[in-house]
């Protein structure tokens, strides 16, 4: 049954911005299973794009009935306010690498009573798994560039004590020579309560960092604030295997901790030594698919000191041992600026990275 969120084109919303075109999801896409995306136009013929929330689809999904319908359709709206308040938050503190809300509203359903809340954003020219690809030197440049931006981006959430918590290459848009974060839907924010803080993660579980398996859950540190920067670091680290292998560091560690056999009666200290093992095989895998001698010690570096299987161990040495910044990404932002200039700079003057 079609929904009212997956049939406004042709609606008008406030500021004359005309609903003219349904983006369809991709079909390796996941989240977003609530929502319909569209373009909007205004009347000097710019365009944005629009997120309606598709609660009627929520309720027909969950089959309820009664009190229960009241419940959900509670549960979609309070979701709707988180996500628009930590944009808004975001907004107002000036978060360049982060895609913000333009506007937002309700649309009334003609048809029953369930409305369609909506977020505006600029549109992009696409996400990063549709945009990348996986040759060429000057896409090896770019993929530098849009590593610090995102780098960028997390440091930006983290100074106002946002936890993303689903970085993925569906959730990077790429604006001209930019790349933003977008979706904080399942973000957690230290100093607002959200839907999902009582969740150890509440993003992609095919990203999802290693200890929040159960077999590894013994490695979770117990403060709140500091499981979640951890899993951070290693989010970002997972991000850039991705970029020059194609694969996430989970696939790569799930992939090889497969043969071995872990099981409920694996020791502790069994499931570390075979998780170690795996972490450091995938490493020199990753080491492997980067062509460019003077780029593959520094970005297995990086990857090794963000994906550390250890929480408590990951980031640069450096800032590991200054107090009360264990998973600041300030380094790492430094780090990929300097490998992104590098690269640029040997392409510009020798047409070639190598």
């Amino acid at each position: 049954m079609s929904t009212f969120a997956e049939n406004l084109i042709g609606i008008t919303i406030e500021n004359n911005w005309m609903i003219t075109e349904k983006i369809s999801k991709h079909p390796d896409e996941t989240g977003g299973n609530f929502s319909a995306q569209y373009i909007a136009v205004n009347e000097a013929g710019d365009k944005c794009f629009l997120k309606a929330i598709d609660i009627e689809k929520a309720i027909l999904q969950s089959g309820v009935i009664g009190l229960e319908f009241t419940k959900i359709l509670q549960e979609q709206m309070n979701n709707y306010n988180y996500e628009r308040e930590l944009l808004e938050y975001c907004k107002a503190n000036s978060t360049s690498k982060i895609v913000l809300i333009k506007e937002y509203g309700v649309i009334n359903n003609p048809h029953g009573m369930i409305p369609v809340p909506y977020l505006t954003f600029d549109l992009a020219d696409g996400n990063v798994k549709h945009y990348i690809k996986f040759q060429e030197d000057l896409d090896f440049s770019w993929k530098l560039k849009s590593l610090h931006d995102i780098a960028n981006g997390l440091q930006q959430l983290h100074n106002i004590e946002i936890i993303h918590q689903d970085i993925k290459p569906s959730n990077i848009l790429q604006f001209n020579d930019d790349s933003k974060l977008t979706d904080l839907g399942r973000s957690k924010c230290k100093s607002k309560k959200g839907p999902y803080d009582d969740l150890i993660y509440s993003g992609d579980r095919t990203y999802a960092p290693i200890e929040i398996y159960k077999e590894f859950s013994f490695l979770q540190p117990t403060d709140w604030y500091d499981r979640n920067l951890a899993m951070e670091s290693y989010l970002l680290g997972n991000l850039i295997t991705f970029y020059f292998t194609g694969l996430n560091m989970t696939a790569l560690i799930i992939n090889k901790l497969g043969t071995l056999g872990i099981s409920d009666t694996t020791t502790l200290k069994e499931r570390k030594a075979y998780l170690d093992r795996c972490f450091n095989d995938s490493l020199e895998e990753i080491r492997t698919s980067i062509h460019y001698h003077d780029f593959a010690d520094p970005i297995v570096t990086m990857i090794s000191e963000l994906c550390n299987p250890d929480p408590t161990r990951r980031n640069d040495e450096k800032t590991l041992r200054e107090r009360g910044s264990n998973y600041s990404l300030y380094r790492y932002i430094t780090k990929l600026d300097y490998l992104s200039n590098k690269a640029s700079i040997k392409l510009r003057k020798n047409g070639s990275i190598n």
